[in-house]
């Protein structure tokens, strides 16, 4: 899987890196004010058109009219989601989530289905212990941008299309024999991953949590927990990894500060232990070392550049780490290398630090 992003405050990504702990919040809360009515609204007509019509009966029908559908409308479910993105240096992620000079994570995940524990802070607001946290279980999910307003005519059949082959593919991930007793369930389920169409510069990818799972042995409901938004008590579900979040990248926003920022992060990162999953070295020193493509450094000077680094490495044992032999390399150089290391650093865990170059101050 790709990296994806997470775009946040330097604060949260202390927490997160430090605990292991991201807050999915619920989906009434979060900036797009249609958040899951959308998805409900725009898939009735999915669920209703040719693209299902050999699966969907009459199970939707009582849905798509009337009451029950203004019902649904209302009842927003208890859903919670953490979102990422496929960007790694958006202008409007900046802006939205990180303001100035926040970062974003980059996270490098292995596989789609992920594992997790839901915890809840005791009345002294301390760590929970292992009874107050219960396992959970959530898949990284592709967002889809759907509105017949806005889009063209070519690309509204084409979604569609796209749309019902994931309807089709949930119902089989669910086990579902009966399509049409469980078209409104699959309807109700897939409504968090449809957004406004004006979104989809975000590329947003979620994790999504049901706090109340019928048919399930227990429920998320008593580990609600608020957080103050703007005077607004905004609920969410404090979402934590064992062996930590998979952070491989960070990358400090525009602003004016930007540089005093990028220096404290490199600090932070090298001077602390840190709750994430081990880096693979040679791994990351590619990464690393790939970033220089975007100075005009030619794909293949990069090739010889990492191979000079496993040599070092080799030979030198545990005297020569793959940081040092990154640095010794291009700290010899006088062109567009030493311009990359003046807004990249390899840190010692492996983790890279970069700075945005998108040119912007906030206001």
């Amino acid at each position: 899987m790709d990296i994806l992003y997470y775009y946040t405050t330097a604060e949260t990504m202390k927490y997160i890196l430090t605990q292991g702990d991201i807050f999915a919040t619920h989906i009434s809360y979060l900036n797009d004010s249609e958040e899951y009515v959308n998805g409900l609204r725009e898939l009735r007509e999915v669920f209703s058109g040719e693209s299902l019509r050999e699966l969907c009966g009459t199970g939707i029908k009582e849905y798509l009219e009337g009451e029950a559908y203004e019902d649904a409308l209302k009842d927003i479910p208890q859903i919670y989601s953490i979102s990422f993105s496929k960007e790694a240096d958006l202008l409007s992620q900046w802006y939205m989530y990180a303001r100035e000079s926040g970062v974003r994570l980059g996270m490098l995940f292995s596989g789609e289905k992920q594992n997790f524990k839901i915890k809840q802070k005791d009345a002294k607001g301390l760590k929970a212990p292992d009874d107050k946290m219960r396992e959970a279980e959530a898949s990284l999910k592709d967002v889809h941008y759907f509105t017949r307003i806005g889009m063209s005519l070519e690309e509204y059949t084409e979604a569609t299309e796209s749309i019902a082959q994931i309807v089709k593919e949930y119902a089989e991930e669910l086990g579902v024999d009966d399509f049409d007793a469980n078209a409104v369930r699959l309807w109700k389920g897939i409504a968090p991953y449809i957004k406004n169409y004006e979104f989809r510069q975000e590329r947003e990818v979620r994790l999504v949590f049901d706090a109340v799972i019928r048919g399930a042995s227990s429920s998320y409901v008593d580990l609600i927990e608020y957080r103050n938004g703007n005077g607004v008590l905004i609920p969410y579900l404090d979402v934590y990894r064992e062996k930590g979040w998979p952070v491989v990248e960070i990358m400090v926003g525009p602003g004016r500060n930007q540089d005093r920022v990028f220096r404290s992060i490199c600090h932070f990162v090298d001077n602390n232990s840190l709750k994430i999953p081990e880096i693979d070295q040679k791994e990351s020193v590619r990464r690393f070392m790939g970033g220089m493509s975007s100075y005009q450094v030619e794909q293949n000077q990069i090739e010889a550049y990492c191979g000079e680094i496993d040599k070092s490495v080799a030979e030198g044992g545990k005297i020569i780490t793959h940081k040092s032999a990154a640095y010794e390399i291009l700290k010899k150089k006088t062109g567009r290398e030493r311009e990359y290391l003046e807004r990249n650093y390899y840190s010692n865990c492996g983790i890279i630090v970069r700075k945005s170059n998108a040119p912007y101050v906030f206001s």
